[in-house]
């Protein structure tokens, strides 16, 4: 809601998912939020559909949206040349490797498999939405 708050505020017109979505995107990466697509994927199957409307049920679906595209991201979806991504892709996987280990991020110690891509980690403590690498 902050996010769709502050972006609103910088114009004079209410703020669109299409203002918020891409804002939302970068949160989500830089919040390194551990396992972030197992808890979605619990709170989507497990929910209380009585409790879960309206704005949360829209918090939701952006951040499934936003999971979804941060899984298939690639050059052409950030209008990048595919070396060029590749090679910071590269990049950051090196760094979070040295931060974290070969097997920091999960099964293949990949970056995807830590934002929680798959079932693997490099530890079995909390996965809720607040617990970070």
């Amino acid at each position: 809601r902050m996010l769709n708050e502050a972006a609103a505020a910088s114009r004079s017109e209410a703020a669109s998912a299409d203002d918020f979505l891409p804002i939302f995107i970068y949160t989500v990466l830089k919040a390194h939020t551990w396992r972030l697509h197992s808890t979605l994927e619990y709170i989507s199957l497990f929910r209380n559909p009585n409790n879960f409307g309206g704005e949360r049920e829209y918090y939701l679906v952006q951040l499934q949206t936003a999971l979804g595209f941060i899984a298939h991201m690639d050059g052409k979806s950030l209008s990048m040349d595919e070396a060029e991504f590749d090679r910071r892709l590269k990049e950051r996987e090196d760094q979070w490797d040295a931060k974290y280990g070969k097997d920091g991020g999960g099964a293949d110690g990949s970056l995807s498999e830590g934002l929680g891509f798959s079932s693997e980690g490099p530890n079995d403590s909390g996965s809720d939405l607040t617990s970070q690498l």
